[in-house]
């Protein structure tokens, strides 16, 4: 075998390339196999939602090219710039995402893509992605007859919910509403009526503050008394607030209403699932670990560095997936490895494991800036 040496010091520059991209191709197969519009019409209820409710007003927004990102970037599995990055390297992905069908074609950029998809609710992402999973099947990209499932956790932005600080916020809390209720002078406010923030204060630091070594039982003790000591401060703030009047309560500011809410309504409740705590030296199933996010439970799935997980839990249904040519007529293997090689997309055939849900991992929608 000879060698050339050409272009060995050539230096690159930019320049026009002209690439083919075969309608035969398995994304073009399924971008053909989609109604597009059909895919737009579950999108737009949510589209005319704006903030001044004058959707049909100024820059255009394209629809497919939009559509066809959400599609792609479920299926390749990328952040909103990697998706980005990809679309414009990419002619497959170009002609994909709509190239060709427009005169003024150009691949979004990555805060657009965000926004297009905060927009959607998470129940029009449900419904896109059994619009997807249904016509893959009909046309054979999908295997409905296997099925892999597997699970995520979206942790919650809360600070780890230890007993110690849940009762102290719990405390603060009820002190928050009775200066303001004093300060406003609402009727039949008990002039006795006080909450000892310093001394529940010095019982946290000294519980907090505990050598590791100290005996279980010194532990135990003092968190009882701790424990006590917040019960006996908010048990006649509470019994006062289910008294309140209608009025009173009508009365008072919005941010106030709400800590008192979350006093009535779950302060109470708390406290028992601590006492059962202290009782058994078991967690109740059903206890409360934040006051603000109450669907928050702990999650244990045996993580090297992450014993506990605070958060949902979410199940991610695998399809087997791939193009009707290339997937082979046998059953796919059931035994671990293979499943979890086909998660990955790395087992031969054209047999990929691909998740067709588009917003599993933000139920309530994306937060901003992810």
């Amino acid at each position: 075998m000879s060698l050339c040496r050409d272009g060995l010091e050539t230096q690159v520059v930019s320049r026009t390339v002209s690439v083919f991209v075969d309608e035969s191709d398995g994304l073009l197969q399924l971008a053909n196999a989609l109604d597009w519009q059909c895919v737009a019409d579950l999108a737009l209820p949510d589209l005319q939602q704006t903030a001044k409710g004058y959707w049909w007003r100024g820059r255009q927004l394209h629809l497919r090219t939009h559509l066809g990102v959400l599609v792609l970037q479920c299926l390749v599995k990328e952040t909103d710039r990697g998706i980005e990055r990809r679309i414009r390297q990419t002619p497959l992905y170009q002609v994909f995402c709509g190239y060709g069908g427009g005169p003024s074609w150009k691949c979004p950029d990555h805060t657009k893509i965000e926004t297009f998809r905060n927009r959607l609710r998470p129940t029009t992402h449900k419904q896109l992605g059994d619009y997807v999973l249904q016509v893959a099947q009909a046309r054979g990209f999908a295997d409905p007859t296997w099925m892999d499932l597997d699970s995520t956790v979206q942790e919650a932005h809360i600070a780890y919910p230890s007993d110690a600080q849940l009762l102290r916020k719990l405390a603060q809390k009820g002190a928050k509403v009775l200066a303001f209720l004093k300060k406003a002078k609402t009727p039949d406010v008990p002039p006795a009526l006080h909450i000892d923030l310093e001394a529940i204060t010095r019982k946290g630091q000294e519980y907090f503050f505990l050598a590791k070594n100290t005996a279980i039982e010194r532990r135990r003790a003092i968190f009882r008394a701790y424990h006590t000591l917040v019960k006996h401060q908010l048990k006649p703030l509470l019994a006062f607030l289910l008294i309140l009047s209608p009025q009173a309560y009508g009365a008072l500011p919005w941010h106030v209403r709400q800590a008192m809410n979350t006093l009535t309504s779950h302060g109470g409740r708390y406290v028992l699932d601590v006492a059962h705590f202290i009782r058994t030296h078991t967690i109740k199933p059903d206890k409360l670990l934040s006051f603000h996010c109450f669907e928050v439970v702990c999650i244990r799935k045996g993580k090297v560095g992450k014993e506990n997980e605070f958060g949902r839990e979410f199940p991610h249904p695998f399809h087997l997936y791939g193009c009707p040519h290339e997937r082979q007529a046998e059953s796919p293997p059931r035994d671990r490895r293979t499943c979890r090689h086909l998660r990955r997309g790395r087992h031969g055939g054209g047999r990929h494991g691909q998740r067709l849900l588009f917003s599993d991992e933000y139920p309530e929608g994306p937060p901003s800036g992810h």
